[in-house]
């Protein structure tokens, strides 16, 4: 039996195929699918360990995730311009090719050097505005 050829699949191959692009295999075990085509499963494992009969599998399920590639770009656009992810924004720039994928994009983080020198100049400081205010306290009791 000849496995495949590119132009030469029969049409028991295009079929498995079809199914086996799907997501699940469109809810079909391999012995549904052998059924459908008409042929055993031993040759349906067969034609799947070719790797022409796979790379055409590939070909196919690729193809099928294109079809979609507007409706995610469009969902990923509106993501991206909401704001509300920074993944979305990230990922949208990178689809963009405005990103490579060693670049990474971080919310900002304020800067606060927690030092303990910083810590203690911050506890003086409150300490000489809580002693100021004590003192017009005291100068408003008299």
């Amino acid at each position: 039996m000849k496995i495949v050829r590119k132009g030469e699949l029969t049409h028991e191959q295009l079929t498995a195929i079809e199914y086996l692009s799907l997501p699940r295999n469109g809810g079909r075990s391999l012995e549904d699918i052998a059924s459908e085509c008409g042929i055993s499963v031993r040759t349906l494992y067969d034609w799947r360990s070719s790797e022409l009969f796979a790379a055409e599998v590939r070909r196919r399920t690729m193809q099928r995730v294109a079809e979609h590639l507007p409706a995610v770009m469009d969902t990923l656009t509106r993501k991206a311009m909401e704001g509300s992810s920074i993944r979305a924004v990230e990922t949208w720039l990178k689809a963009q090719g405005m990103l490579s994928a060693e670049m990474v994009i971080r919310p900002a983080a304020p800067e606060d050097d927690r030092s303990n020198e910083s810590i203690e100049a911050e506890i003086e400081r409150l300490r000489l505005e809580l002693g100021e205010i004590e003192d017009n306290e005291e100068e408003i009791e008299v």
